[in-house]
């Protein structure tokens, strides 16, 4: 992670992408809520 405190590179400094879901958990199971 750079002095920034956000930015990570990769050992290879190569190219690379991240992405999250946010999701639910209710009783009945859970629900993806976004979607790509």
């Amino acid at each position: 992670v750079l002095d920034d405190g956000w930015t990570a590179l990769t050992l290879d400094r190569k190219l690379s992408a991240q992405f999250e879901h946010t999701v639910a958990v209710t009783n009945s199971g859970v629900e993806i809520l976004t979607l790509l």
